[in-house]
């Protein structure tokens, strides 16, 4: 351990960068596994490629928890929901 510290304090032990030896995690895959009607909405594109290439230090679980949430949003509303929300904005 003394060594170690030692080689830390004179310099002589190298930090590896490991953004440039590994690829960081892209949110261009999560993103092909989205359903196609949310991969087609201008929104979702437009949040990936802000978290892409503007948001590096991010980390991709917070990126996919936020696509997630915009795309709860544009989910589109259908069957049973649907009648559900026409009855509660008749009453």
């Amino acid at each position: 351990m003394d060594d170690h510290l030692e080689d830390v304090a004179s310099g002589n032990l190298q930090v590896p960068n490991f953004m440039k030896l590994i690829n960081p995690p892209s949110l261009w895959a999560y993103y092909s596994t989205l359903p196609q009607w949310c991969r087609d909405h201008s929104v979702v594109r437009n949040i990936l490629y802000a978290f892409e290439y503007h948001q590096p230090r991010m980390a991709i679980k917070d990126k996919e928890m936020a696509m997630n949430l915009a795309c709860s949003y544009l989910q589109p509303i259908e069957g049973r929901l649907l009648d559900v929300v026409g009855q509660m904005v008749a009453s």
